[in-house]
């Protein structure tokens, strides 16, 4: 019996993705330790540009699912949207990171779904809003 290829799916993502998709910029946080003396903490941020598509929920087919069959209901308010990154040669990003647009739009991630069967990531679904 033959193993299904994962390493083909992410290939047809990446070439959909470089496509259809845009470049975005994504901004990851890391909070340092706190310092007692003055009461804060560092912020560090970096940046990586990434491969991705940013679509409105409920948008994709003819018929709006509004993301139920991907995360909870509840996760999702009225103006998030759904984006979808490629996984090659970027930090999966976490909650509270951010990713800029090819306009400048600046959302925030609220949530990232990382899908990887078989152990490889094929593509990383974020619920992201305005930030």
């Amino acid at each position: 019996m033959a193993t299904f290829n994962y390493a083909r799916v992410k290939a047809t993502v990446e070439r959909m993705l470089a496509k259809y998709g845009q470049d975005l910029t994504l901004t990851h946080h890391s909070i340092g330790a706190y310092d007692p003396a003055t009461g804060t903490a560092t912020d560090t941020t970096s940046t990586e540009t990434a491969k991705g598509a940013i679509f409105e929920w409920g948008q994709l087919g003819s018929t709006p699912s509004y993301g139920k069959s991907m995360i909870p209901a509840t996760s999702i308010v009225a103006g998030d949207k759904q984006l979808f990154l490629s996984p090659t040669g970027i930090t999966v990003p976490e909650v509270n990171d951010y990713v800029t647009d090819a306009n400048g739009a600046i959302y925030l991630i609220k949530m990232v779904k990382t899908l990887a069967p078989a152990g490889t990531v094929v593509l990383i679904e974020c619920n992201i809003s305005i930030g």
